[in-house]
């Protein structure tokens, strides 16, 4: 393979690895909590605390869970509690109290983070459902 039909497999393989990402569900890292759901049981009550602002390191730091649902599956993810506290699914919604999807098969990042950064933890409690 010539440097130039290199380089255009690796811009080629860039843009479908940024497409995925934005349009579906996302790969989960093992920094993310999966949702457990009772035998049967289509909604699971999850309670956590969005880690307070890191000055030495600007970047958020978000809660993150996932969940792994099938084709043509209705997600809904809700606030349940807590104060300055967003949740965002990516390449669904962002900054939101509640976010209600039809699913395509795969593992979704439920990412919970502070709206304006600040020095202590945020507690939340939030509902997660998924219907067939």
């Amino acid at each position: 393979m010539t440097m130039k039909a290199s380089g255009r497999a690796a811009a080629l393989a860039s843009a479908a690895a940024l497409s995925c990402a934005l349009s579906g569900p996302s790969l989960a890292d093992d920094t993310c909590i999966p949702v457990k759901f009772d035998p049967g049981s289509t909604s699971a009550v999850v309670s956590g605390a969005v880690p307070p602002e890191n000055r030495a390191d600007p970047a958020p730091i978000p809660a993150c869970y996932t969940i792994a649902v099938g084709e043509g599956q209705r997600a809904r993810v809700r606030l349940l509690s807590g104060e300055n506290v967003a949740i965002t699914v990516p390449g669904v919604s962002d900054m939101s109290e509640a976010i209600d999807f039809t699913t395509r098969r795969g593992t979704y990042r439920l990412e919970l983070f502070q709206l304006f950064p600040a020095p202590a933890e945020a507690p939340f409690e939030m509902r997660v459902e998924v219907l067939p």
